[in-house]
């Protein structure tokens, strides 16, 4: 018995479609970077974290399109997004994150996860 093999996408836009490719010629992050500032905002209200932090990095695995997205060989996962975050140390809460996106105009990203 065969079964139905369509499937329906739903796409969710966070950008406008007109200055898309304006706006990711300088930063890469541009298309979800107000949805990403808003959760960010969210965990920093959220908690007060106590004067314990610590800078990490986090390899989030992913296989899909995405122009930073890392190939790391020794890792389980070896395609994925890096992050820097800042965490407290006594409850492991992420204060802050930071999308690493790589050199964005031949400059290398500062301060991460701060």
């Amino acid at each position: 018995m065969a079964r139905d093999q369509s499937f329906t996408f739903y796409v969710i836009y966070f950008d406008v479609k007109t200055t898309r490719i304006q706006q990711t010629s300088t930063d890469k992050l541009a298309p979800i970077r107000n949805v990403f500032k808003s959760i960010i905002s969210t965990f920093q209200m959220a908690y007060t974290p106590n004067e314990h932090i610590t800078n990490d990095e986090q390899f989030v695995m992913f296989r899909g399109e995405c122009p930073f997205h890392m190939f790391i060989q020794p890792k389980p996962g070896k395609y994925g997004i890096k992050l820097w975050l800042a965490a407290e140390a006594k409850n492991f809460y992420a204060c802050n994150k930071q999308v690493h996106t790589g050199k964005s105009g031949g400059e290398s990203e500062k301060k991460q996860g701060l």
